[in-house]
């Protein structure tokens, strides 16, 4: 029995490690994809497309147009390709430069904020979309795997509890499970390094750059997770939690329920019980009787005296 229990306490620190890494990557492309995040990092591979398509040429050969056509407008309609823009005539006023750098914000906020009408990996395999892969309906998604790794990471947890015998245990090995499962998420930044500057890259790096962010506060809580398991242990607090939970499956056992033997069957039967109870009920009486006998005879010893 012990060896069963050991082996289905390694499974489940296995599992769970394997829950809390991939939680991990969930809550780091989450972190990553945030507006505010994902919207600096994409500047230069917004830049290297707004030039791929043709955009950047026609701001810079036609501003001039684009200035006389502000002289009865207030924007300036521009449309190539996927990127629809309206640039406002206050912009174009400031200088090419200005205008640049307010395309490459429209864009980066189109394609975070679309609306697609496909499923996260529809839109990669079927419609062929990839900038869904940069924008809110991405973030979303990875949030939701991460609610469901944490899920998992809990139940997983409950049962290293309730099949460990040292209630601290689960806390420790969890704390370290926590700690071990983070410490790829510090070294991607260096890993990173290794691909050569390109588009590739920057938008690798716009899927990472929260990791070390996630490095830290997982190594925070499994270093208290590994910290009050070891405080249990020394003040003893793992036993009394054990016992409490003894005390409970015991409880019913003694308010009196008929107890069981080892297979799980009912020790006495309840016509036996009823028998028992007549005999206990018989033997009282015959107790009072004989008390009550006893009591006459030594009044008639005194009474002859």
């Amino acid at each position: 029995m012990g060896f069963i229990k050991s082996g289905i306490v390694i499974f489940l620190s296995v599992v769970l490690f394997l829950s809390l890494f991939l939680g991990n990557s969930f809550l780091t492309l989450s972190w990553s994809l945030e507006y505010e995040t994902v919207s600096p990092n994409l500047a230069s591979f917004a830049n290297s497309f707004i030039d791929d398509v043709g955009v950047l040429e026609i701001l810079t050969n036609n501003y001039g147009v684009m200035e006389v056509y502000c002289l009865s407008n207030s924007n300036f309609p521009l449309n190539q390709d996927d990127f629809n823009l309206e640039i406002p005539c206050d912009v174009i006023n400031q200088g090419v430069g200005d205008v640049i750098s307010y395309g490459i914000d429209a864009f980066v906020s189109q394609i975070y904020y679309k609306n697609y009408d496909c499923s996260f990996w529809e839109c990669l395999k079927v419609e062929n979309t990839p900038y869904v892969l940069v924008s809110e309906k991405a973030r979303v998604y990875w949030k939701s795997l991460f609610y469901w790794a944490l899920l998992l990471s809990c139940v997983l947890f409950v049962l290293l509890f309730l099949f460990t015998d040292s209630k601290n245990s689960p806390l420790t090995i969890a704390g370290i499970l926590m700690i071990i499962a983070a410490l790829p998420f510090r070294k991607l930044n260096w890993v990173m390094s290794f691909i050569p500057d390109s588009s590739l890259f920057d938008l690798a790096t716009v899927f990472l750059s929260r990791a070390y962010n996630v490095f830290l506060i997982m190594v925070i809580i499994g270093i208290i997770l590994f910290a009050v398991g070891i405080a249990f242990h020394f003040f003893g607090f793992g036993m009394k939690i054990s016992n409490f939970i003894s005390w409970l499956f015991n409880k019913k056992e003694k308010k009196g329920e008929i107890p069981l033997n080892e297979e799980g069957k009912e020790k006495f039967t309840k016509e036996e019980v009823k028998d028992i109870v007549k005999e206990e009920v018989a033997n009282s009486k015959k107790k009072e009787n004989l008390r009550d006998h006893v009591k006459d005879l030594v009044k008639e010893e005194i009474n002859k005296v």
